[in-house]
């Protein structure tokens, strides 16, 4: 995959604020990580834990501004349990983002939610 039509990266930094309330709602949170996208990437096109357990960076790419509403609509549902910082990429100096579409069904994030539901 080239260059798909991304007006820019948004990185978010997530830390648990109140890891109890966070573990209730854990299960939103891990569906919107695995959510299926209509775009050319993952919807997150990198999670990393940082700081696990309790710190989280996502790389959200960002076709259109209904990206941003869905993030915010997520994190309404995780309200008092995260703390979130963003930082806008609009281009990079040296190299190019690492865009990529995997099958979700394969990732840890989707086993821990098979978990949650037995």
């Amino acid at each position: 995959m080239s260059r798909p039509p991304i007006r820019y990266n948004l990185i978010l930094y997530a830390v648990q604020t109140d890891t109890f309330r966070f573990n209730l709602k854990r299960k939103y949170y891990l569906l919107d990580v695995v959510r299926d996208t209509d775009t050319p990437t993952n919807r997150y096109v990198l999670t990393g834990d940082v700081g696990a357990p309790y710190e989280v960076i996502h790389v959200l790419p960002v076709y259109d501004e209904q990206d941003i509403t869905e993030l915010e609509n997520t994190l309404k549902k995780m309200k008092d349990t995260i703390e979130v910082k963003y930082l806008q990429v609009m281009q990079t100096v040296i190299g190019e983002w690492g865009y990529r579409r995997i099958d979700n069904t394969i990732t840890r994030q989707y086993r821990i939610i098979e978990s949650l539901n037995k």
